[in-house]
């Protein structure tokens, strides 16, 4: 019934007009008027290309491009429909700062356990703690709550070695044990806790009730502390267990401590008291080896003085003798003879004498050096008594033997000479220089003869 040139589909008898000019008819174009849009295939009344959810008749509309409807009362809403976000557990839509699929927690969405938003927003392997003791609930992520139910503070637990062959618990180790209840504070979990009461001690192998750290040995209930220990091992050397048994030093420590001093070890107060009685020992022993070597030296020296003054007595009555032999004669002189001749002259009697200076060839000569030996030892000086020191001074060949030269022999006192008879001739030249007639006339006869060749 429309004219070929009215109609816009003159081939179509279903359809003659297209309002919108799109190319479907109005009569098959839901949206005759929208040339964007012809179909609407879940009926929602938005056509299906702008329709982010065509399929879906209860949503229809994304604002924020996540994929999610915002149609609050459609299915899969979008919970922040004005924020593109990943979260899905808790909401669908919103903020997820680490991924793990829970919302961060906002004003109207509070975080567990008063809400279900993520408690731990930077860690994808935790999001809620139930007990809100800050440790997550799930025991395989980052510090997982071992008592989620039971708010706590530990850190640690002891866990039992069990022996493969006996079964029985050979060790105890730490192992990590978050959130449960530590009622010391010490970081141990107490039904991991061998001393729970103890903020200082958490391992008790022997269970003597004394923790690990103050019990001297913790394998053994019988021993807690070091004197237990020593005690019960008698062969132990070390320095405080041989001090403990030893009396005279723990009286020695009482005694430092009571007056405020500083306690040695054993070992170094044996050590200096061993070395006091040494030194005491050392003491006696010098002056015992003092008192002999004085005696020896003493005596040494008391011989050799004797021996000395006898030496230079002698040596003195030999010098004495020489010097008189000097003065008045030559080897010839007799003391005897010249005493006569001196007599006679005071008397004014004649006599013949054998005076006159005659110079010996020996006056001038040294005597020879004497060696003089000691005995070294106390032992000689029992051998010396008054007898063998006394001596006759009144000897002069004593003086001698003594000094140790050869023994001078016994002149003989000569006859005094006769006179001559007469005086010998004066030489041409006159007397001797220093000569009196008296002289020359004894003593005359020697000079000429003496010097007959000049």
């Amino acid at each position: 019934g429309v004219g070929d040139n009215a109609d816009v589909f003159p081939d179509d008898p279903s359809e003659t007009n297209d309002s919108d000019n799109d190319g479907v008819g109005d009569n098959s174009d839901l949206f005759p008027n929208d040339k964007n849009e012809t179909l609407d295939g879940d009926n929602d009344g938005v056509g299906d290309n702008a329709d982010p959810f065509p399929q879906d008749g209860t949503q229809w509309a994304d604002d924020d491009k996540d994929g999610l409807g915002d149609n609050p009362a459609g299915s899969n809403p979008d919970d922040c429909p004005g924020i593109n976000g990943g979260s899905q557990h808790d909401r669908q839509g919103c903020i997820d700062s680490d991924g793990d699929g829970w919302s961060d927690a906002d004003e109207s969405w509070p975080a567990s356990p008063n809400g279900s938003a993520d408690t731990f927003p930077s860690d994808r392997t935790q999001w809620a703690d139930s007990d809100n003791d800050g440790y997550g609930d799930d025991p395989v992520g980052n510090r997982g709550d071992a008592c989620p139910t039971q708010p706590g503070e530990s850190r640690y637990a002891l866990d039992h070695v069990v022996s493969n062959i006996t079964g029985a618990i050979i060790d105890w180790i730490k192992i990590d044990q978050f959130g449960c209840p530590d009622g010391d504070g010490d970081g141990y979990a107490d039904h991991g806790d061998h001393l729970p009461e103890d903020e200082a001690e958490y391992l008790d192998m022997d269970g003597d009730g004394l923790g690990a750290k103050n019990d001297f040995d913790d394998n053994d209930a019988s021993v807690k502390t070091k004197d237990d220990w020593c005690y019960s091992n008698p062969s132990d050397i070390s320095n405080y267990c041989v001090g403990l048994l030893d009396a005279e030093y723990q009286a020695y420590v009482a005694k430092t401590e009571a007056e405020g001093g500083s306690v040695w070890g054993y070992y170094s107060w044996k050590s200096n008291k061993e070395s006091g009685e040494k030194s005491d020992q050392t003491k006696e022993s010098t002056m015992d080896s003092r008192i002999e070597e004085a005696l020896t030296y003493g005596g040494m020296a008391f011989v050799g003085l004797v021996a000395l003054l006898l030496i230079l007595n002698g040596i003195m009555k030999i010098g004495r003798k020489r010097s008189f032999s000097k003065s008045f004669g030559g080897d010839d002189f007799s003391p005897n003879a010249s005493l006569a001749e001196l007599a006679a002259h005071e008397a004014g009697e004649s006599f013949e004498g054998i005076g006159g200076v005659v110079e010996q060839e020996n006056w001038g000569d040294e005597v020879e050096s004497m060696e003089f030996q000691t005995t070294t030892s106390l032992d000689s000086m029992d051998d010396i008594t008054e007898e063998s020191v006394s001596m006759d001074y009144s000897k002069d060949e004593n003086f001698e033997s003594m000094a140790g030269l050869p023994s001078q022999p016994v002149q003989q006192a000569e006859p005094t000479p006769a006179k001559p008879a007469q005086a010998p001739p004066i030489p041409a030249s006159g007397l001797p220089p220093g000569w009196t007639e008296e002289q020359w006339k004894w003593y005359g006869h020697e000079w000429l003869a003496q010097n007959a060749n000049q």
